[in-house]
């Protein structure tokens, strides 16, 4: 999870090409902890929601 500050202190080729596999591992990484994230808060407002709605 390093390697990104590595390679912009190291542009060396073989770090840069890790640093390209390791971006896209973090853009997948960023997106899925967003997703998770979305549905975790959006099943905490549906709860709030049905026990508002029971206990009105």
């Amino acid at each position: 999870m390093h390697w990104p500050l590595f390679s912009l202190f190291l542009p060396s080729p073989p770090i840069l090409r890790f640093w390209i596999i390791n971006y896209q591992d973090l853009n997948f990484f960023v997106k899925q902890f967003y997703i998770e994230l979305s549905l975790f808060l959006g099943s905490l407002a549906m709860q709030r929601w049905q026990w508002w709605l029971l206990s009105a």
